[in-house]
């Protein structure tokens, strides 16, 4: 075989192995953590609220440093789920 039959097979190999990988690598939000603050405001509810839903289990989340955080995705989801009261409409 020469060399530059090895650089070709080489290079398409790479090709194939990183179109493979990025079929099964799951995307990476690049989002930041979200505060309940943060989701309360996004929510329009009260971050009372929020800490409840967190509590139930209804709402994911991770703990960093003592505090609880939602991860974007996470919040995602709890929407697409319609876990979201559309009734209680925006807060005063």
């Amino acid at each position: 075989m020469r060399a530059s039959d090895k650089e070709y097979l080489d290079g398409l190999f790479a090709q194939f192995r990183d179109e493979v990988l990025a079929r099964f690598e799951p995307p990476k939000d690049e989002r930041p953590l979200l505060t309940p603050r943060m989701v309360a405001d996004q929510l329009s509810v009260d971050q009372r609220t929020v800490r409840n839903w967190i509590s139930s289990g209804r709402l994911k989340s991770v703990k960093l440093e003592g505090t609880r955080r939602v991860r974007p995705e996470d919040l995602d989801l709890f929407i697409t789920a319609g876990s979201v009261d559309q009734a209680s409409g925006p807060r005063p």
